[in-house]
Parts: C-alpha cells; sequence; structure tokens
C-alpha cells in the first residue's frame, strides 16, 4: 500500500465503501504506543489477524464472510 498503512487503508474504505467487509492483519500488535490491533478493530474490520497466523484461521473468517453474503442470494 504505497503511500498509506493499514490503518489509513481501513479509514478511507470506511468513508468511501462503508459496507465493505474489511479483515486486517498485521506483523506487529503495537507500533510503539500505538495499539495497531486495537486501532484496526476500532475502525471496523469483520476481523484482525496479527501474523504469523494459521491459514485455517484466514479461511474461516474468508468462509464467513462469503457464507453472509451467499445468505441472501437465490
Amino acid at each position: 500500500m504505497p503511500g498509506q498503512g493499514g490503518l489509513q487503508t481501513i479509514g478511507r474504505l470506511r468513508r468511501e465503501w462503508p459496507a465493505v467487509k474489511i479483515v486486517a492483519m498485521s506483523g506487529v500488535k503495537s507500533a510503539g504506543a500505538i495499539d495497531v490491533g486495537g486501532h484496526a478493530v476500532a475502525l471496523g474490520p469483520i476481523g484482525f489477524l496479527t501474523k504469523p497466523f494459521e491459514a485455517a484461521t484466514l479461511v474461516a473468517l474468508v468462509s464467513a464472510l462469503l457464507g453472509d453474503k451467499k445468505e441472501g442470494a437465490p
């Protein structure tokens, strides 16, 4: 994400496309005094993963997102 960090990206996505579902991930839980995970979650992603994470965890999150989408589909 050249030119902006993940927290800025989540904020921008929320402003421009409020209904978009976001799964945030980071290699750190905090950066100095900033609680990255806490800030990310406060911005409203569906989930937050700290790297490294198990592939099954990501698959479960994405499956849940896709499952939500499919519930209203014929």
